[in-house]
């Protein structure tokens, strides 16, 4: 009884997905007489429409390039809301007391786990500043 269902089943599945595929064709036809119809005021309209997106689209193009331009040109600018954004820092972060420093501070303040310290094996891993 269950093997019977489950084919009824099947076969409804098959004929919804039958019936609904036949009706896309028809829906496409429809669709592609409706846009072979339009009038020429709809066409004109239309080419506007499309001639406003494409100046629309070279604009934000156009200030897209400005601000990447002025962005590397200067150091600072001012946002919409009037923000200073800044683009790099004035001074270069450095360790205070130089290289040596921060060397010895590594030395000092690194804490490796015990089990490796004494396996005589080195640390894994590299560490790159």
């Amino acid at each position: 009884m269950k093997i019977y269902f489950n084919i009824l089943i099947f076969a409804l599945a098959l004929v919804l997905m039958q019936a609904c595929g036949s009706k896309s064709k028809e829906n496409k036809e429809g669709l592609e007489a409706t846009e072979t119809k339009l009038s020429a005021e709809d066409k004109a309209a239309l080419e506007k429409r499309e001639a406003a997106q494409k100046r629309e689209a070279a604009q934000m193009e156009r200030l897209r390039i400005a601000a990447e331009r002025r962005a590397a040109a200067e150091k600072s600018y001012k946002d919409a809301n009037g923000d200073i954004i800044y683009n790099k820092a004035e001074i270069a972060p450095s360790f205070t007391g130089g290289e040596k420093a921060m060397t010895k501070y590594f030395n000092d303040n690194l804490k490796y786990p015990k089990f490796i310290l004494s396996s005589g094996k080195s640390p894994p891993g590299v560490i790159s500043i």
